[in-house]
């Protein structure tokens, strides 16, 4: 069942039933890089989802990921944005995903939204 709901027609339909509260602000932030750059086991995945829905993180396109106010779209994979990284980058490292969180725990607070 689990896989079925991660297609995109499940997501169309899971977005129609589901309204957004209007007693909720709603943020996204998206993730992306080059298929390249990606562990060598989400390669296949990021593929996949490139040729179907373009820049992606291996597991989410940044088209499905922009969601009411958008945050961005951060340089990492999938396991990057958790600081999980299962490969050492020796090769322009992307660092540490930490300040993209701050700033946009920053942007959150400049809308106005507590805390």
């Amino acid at each position: 069942q689990a896989l079925g709901d991660l297609t995109t027609e499940s997501c169309r339909r899971f977005n129609a039933d589901v309204l957004d509260s209007p007693n909720l602000r709603y943020f996204s932030v998206s993730a992306s890089r080059p298929r390249h750059r990606v562990p060598p086991f989400a390669a296949h995945s990021h593929k996949v989802i490139f040729d179907a829905e373009g820049d992606n993180d291996s597991l989410v396109s940044v088209r499905s990921s922009t969601w009411a106010h958008h945050l961005g779209v951060w340089p990492a994979d999938h396991w990057h944005t958790i600081n999980h990284r299962p490969v050492i980058e020796v090769k322009n490292p992307t660092g540490d995903i930490t300040p993209y969180y701050l700033q946009a725990l920053d942007r959150i607070a400049e809308a106005g939204v507590e805390m």
